[in-house]
């Protein structure tokens, strides 16, 4: 099989290579880091080909990597980066007899423009003037380059602009009044009034919200993790109690009333692990290390996998159907403790071997050994 490795910044493609399958693990394969089994698609010239590690998919973007020059120094620089090329640089290789008191980049049509040798003298002659000695040379007055450059009426055109405002930091509002402008009428030209009557669906999508960024900033996506795990508690709960209630009754109906102890409902310790449930896709994303106490549950697909306090959830193997959890302890432990193991749950002493399977209603100490 083949790995094709991609730079691990940039993410464009580099190169393919062989990849050897795992001798621990038959089927998987040992690929390196910042490569992927998935080939990268064809190109045309000026592409390349980009790896989205989130998405495992190839995207094609213009390459924009290669040699450019300094329009102000025609210095060459190699860029890497194929999302954006270096500012004030440019692809055109500068002349032969590039020099920087000869040429010059002309930016309105990008090239390099050779400079006339009279620019130079009138450039040193006018270095030292102030502003206007410059324009005397240029036999300019500030008066005529104000009217060449009609600022004369721009500056009419402000102060008829301000006559219009007796003060010109009033509100907004006195400003509309004064312009017997309606705010109504601005919300329409503006197109606010079909924005505001419009559902909050239609105005989310309007700002670019995604509903799921936004349940998340409102803290709503934990708060409905919350209510799944109380359900989840509460169906428990409920499950314990049926137990309790039919083991009570079948007591009741076989003792006699005189010869009942009273139960100390506080003493009895259930003992089960902490179940966590969400999308599969949740659990890859966040790829946390479970704790030995905990079973993750994937919602969409029903696959389990049992922590252990030292694997992310990404390297733990799913459980199979008939895999049971277990808790280990010793002997004496179970025995002082005798707590009341959860259905189907198996309780490994250490020190002999044995395993009980819990029942979810009866203690430790009344369970049979498995296989006697």
């Amino acid at each position: 099989m083949k790995e094709y490795s991609y730079h691990p910044y940039y993410k464009y493609y580099m190169s393919e290579n062989i990849v050897l399958s795992s001798p621990l693990e038959p089927g998987q394969y040992l690929v390196s880091a910042s490569a992927t089994i998935i080939s990268p698609p064809q190109i045309e010239e000026n592409q390349i080909q980009i790896f989205d590690e989130k998405n495992k998919s190839w995207n094609i973007i213009e390459d924009l990597r290669g040699t450019y020059y300094n329009v102000f120094t025609g210095v060459s620089l190699y860029n890497e980066n194929p999302f954006e090329k270096p500012d004030h640089h440019t692809r055109i290789k500068p002349p032969v007899d590039y020099n920087q008191n000869n040429y010059k980049w002309n930016h309105k049509d990008n090239f390099w423009e050779k400079i006339d040798p009279i620019y130079h003298t009138l450039e040193s002659e006018l270095k030292n003037l102030s502003t206007k000695e410059k324009l005397e040379k240029l036999n300019l007055s500030i008066d005529t380059l104000k009217e060449e450059l009609g600022i004369n009426t721009y500056l009419d055109e402000v102060k008829n602009a301000l006559k219009i405002f007796e003060v010109v930091d009033s509100s907004l509002e006195d400003k509309f009044q004064f312009l017997n402008i309606n705010q109504d009428q601005v919300k329409d030209f503006l197109g606010l009034s079909e924005i505001i009557n419009s559902p909050l669906e239609n105005k989310l999508n309007l700002l670019n919200f995604d509903i799921e960024d936004l349940k998340n900033t409102l803290e709503i996506t934990k708060l409905l993790q919350i209510v799944q795990e109380c359900k989840l508690e509460q169906n428990l709960l409920l499950h314990q109690i049926r137990h309790f209630s039919n083991i009570f009754e079948d007591y009741f109906s076989k003792t006699s009333l005189n010869s009942i102890n009273p139960i100390n409902l506080y003493n009895i310790s259930i003992l089960r692990p902490y179940e966590i449930v969400q999308t599969s896709q949740k659990f890859q994303s966040d790829n946390s290390i479970l704790d030995s106490l905990f079973i993750g549950i994937c919602l969409d697909t029903g696959e389990r996998k049992f922590g252990d306090g030292i694997t992310p959830w990404n390297d733990l193997p799913f459980a199979s159907q008939t895999q049971r959890f277990r808790f280990s302890r010793s002997s004496e432990k179970w025995a002082s403790d005798n707590p009341i193991p959860g259905a189907d749950i198996e309780c490994y002493e250490i020190d002999t071997d044995k395993i009980k399977i819990g029942n979810g209603f009866l203690p430790w100490e009344k369970l049979p050994y498995e296989g006697a």
